[in-house]
């Protein structure tokens, strides 16, 4: 006991030394050590193996990425960047990396941080490699998010976002998204909403629920059932009633292209279910930055609903416009199971939206972003970028 104790200490103390080693994920790895060391501190059981065993593999991991973090701290000061919009009272602001020709293509980048952590910063490695070796402009903006905002108005910051990138750049630019984990999330979730419309007004929460509510036992050996969960009909906490996704007047129209999303979770009922049997939902932003709204929050079990009350075919009419999706998730991703991917891009299949996936990328959830990132590093996953934004211009040339 003394001895895990020893070590979890040891580790968090020895965290913010690698700060310098790699940024972006170093929120991710205090959190996870931090949580291991309030497991040990309260004295529930739990395997000294596998502690010390973690600490010394993200250990090893991290200080092997210190020159991409010496790097960081070096090109970051020269970033352009801009005031895209405010949100009680705070004024966000987006990193622009240009390229020299002003009709290329211009790439979105919303990164995750489970809801409640982040900073555009920290992906400046991924944004310069992305403009010069996709050869495309890049915006990565902040945002809000929990507690300050819910997903909700987590997703209306995204819309504004939308309308800057499309007034930034030349009028022949094309744009693409791209988002990693809530990012993922948040980039569907606005999409979504944004295209159907005022027929999200009727996916409305059947049993929205407080956060707070939850009660949740020590972590299971199998994850529990929510129908086990006492009906909390009515006591949700109400959503802003300025947040509205309008369809968006932007100068020279909607040149949206196609959404690349990153190990993206899309169903938050469901995922909330495999945060608990990990044992990590009580240290997540998750559950509480729905604001107790679920379903509404969700991409996966909103187009699900939508399409049970108003049928496939109606679905796909209000979608028939909806730009094309590209799942991208890590065949050892631990943190999101790849299934978050399959399922949503089975449902926007059967709805006729144009979809790809791939779950077979040697990655984990933070390696996706942290190899996209290594300049040095040959990828088989920007090379499918390229094509795809190729494929995509090829055929808008020959139509």
């Amino acid at each position: 006991m003394l001895l895990g104790t020893s070590a979890a200490l040891l580790a968090v103390i020895l965290s913010p030394l690698l700060f310098l080693a790699f940024p972006v994920v170093f929120p991710l790895l205090f959190f996870r050590w931090l949580y291991l060391l309030l497991t040990y501190c309260s004295g529930s059981p739990s395997n000294l193996t596998k502690l010390l065993l973690f600490c010394v593999e993200d250990l090893l991991f991290y200080m092997s990425e210190i020159p991409s973090g010496i790097r960081l701290l070096f090109r970051y000061s020269s970033v352009e960047n801009k005031v895209y919009t405010r949100f009680k009272k705070t004024s966000l602001k987006a990193d622009i990396y240009r390229v020299d020709d002003p009709t290329r293509p211009t790439i979105i980048f919303i990164y995750g941080g489970a809801w409640g952590s982040g900073g555009r910063w920290m992906y400046c490695l991924l944004a310069q490699r992305l403009s010069k070796d996709l050869d495309v402009n890049v915006v990565v903006p902040d945002y809000s998010y929990y507690p300050e905002a819910s997903m909700t108005e987590m997703a209306y910051q995204i819309q504004s976002v939308d309308k800057f990138a499309h007034n930034l750049f030349d009028e022949s630019t094309d744009i693409w998204w791209m988002g990693h984990s809530a990012g993922a999330h948040l980039v569907m979730l606005y999409h979504l909403r944004l295209f159907l419309g005022g027929s999200v007004d009727t996916v409305i929460e059947t049993n929205p629920v407080r956060p707070s509510d939850f009660v949740f036992q020590e972590p299971p050996t199998l994850i529990p059932s929510f129908q086990s969960l006492p009906d909390l009909s009515g006591r949700g906490v109400p959503l802003p009633q300025s947040v509205r996704f309008d369809k968006i007047n932007k100068t020279n129209g909607d040149r949206t292209r196609g959404l690349f999303l990153l190990s993206g979770v899309y169903d938050i009922r469901q995922h909330l279910e495999y945060e608990t049997a990990r044992g990590v939902h009580q240290v997540s932003p998750m559950k509480n930055a729905t604001f107790g709204h679920f379903e509404s929050s969700s991409p996966t079990s909103l187009l699900d609903r939508l399409i049970r009350e108003k049928g496939g075919f109606c679905t796909a009419q209000l979608l028939q416009e909806f730009p094309t999706v590209h799942f991208m998730h890590g065949s050892r991703d631990l943190s999101v199971p790849d299934g978050q991917s399959h399922v949503l891009q089975k449902i926007l299949s059967s709805v006729s939206v144009k979809t790809t996936i791939n779950y077979k990328l040697p990655f984990g959830h933070a390696s996706i972003i942290t190899h996209l990132s290594d300049r040095k590093a040959s990828s088989a996953l920007l090379s499918e970028i390229d094509k795809i934004m190729k494929s995509h211009k090829e055929r808008g040339l020959r139509n």
